[in-house]
């Protein structure tokens, strides 16, 4: 797992491969930046990262970046990370926190969660995200499973109503998203974005 600890330096990763992680404890890569941090990952796979099990609370199993000035993730491929059986899932792909974001030209396939308040599935963002865009990007095959009203594939949770994110020429197709009930899910729903 790659591991980043709070601070101002900048990380770039171009043609590399996170896989197969499915440690109870360790994500593909959690990172943490600051306001004068960047974050740059181009031409790169993040696949198969992930667990069931009964944690409390879970995000970003593939990547987790929070507190970075700038994040941009060029032609990744997020594929199959998926989180199972917890109480609070969240961006099972991906999950971003607190940094302007680009994501160009990539795509998430396969990705999964099921869990009593799952929320967001494949990505997820909240806080301070102002600015960011979303494109040119494919949401294909995803599968969510949550308690209550259905979820959605992505998630948003903004610190202020001010907040801005663009979604430009991206692709939706065979999501699913259904419903936890008693322990299984159930109810079989359209696509939630």
């Amino acid at each position: 797992a790659l591991t980043q600890t709070q601070s101002n330096g900048s990380l770039y990763m171009t043609n590399s491969a996170i896989r197969g992680l499915t440690s109870a404890t360790t994500h593909g890569a959690t990172l943490n930046g600051a306001t004068g941090a960047r974050l740059r990952l181009v031409d790169s796979e993040i696949e198969g990262c992930g667990r069931g099990g009964s944690i409390s609370v879970q995000t970003g199993l593939g990547m987790s970046a929070t507190g970075f000035g700038a994040t941009e993730f060029d032609n990744v491929l997020f594929a199959t990370n998926g989180l199972g059986g917890m109480r609070q899932e969240t961006g099972s792909a991906l999950y971003l926190k607190d940094t302007r974001f680009k994501l160009l030209n990539s795509r998430f396939a396969g990705n999964w969660a099921y869990g009593e308040y799952s929320n967001g599935q494949v990505f997820r963002f909240e806080g301070d995200c102002d600015g960011s865009v979303v494109s040119n990007c494919a949401f294909v095959g995803n599968y969510e499973c949550k308690a209550g009203a259905a979820g959605g594939i992505i998630s948003v949770s903004f610190d202020s109503d001010a907040r801005k994110l663009a979604f430009e020429n991206c692709t939706f197709a065979y999501n699913i998203v259904r419903r936890w009930n008693s322990g299984s899910c159930t109810d079989a729903t359209a696509l939630n974005v």
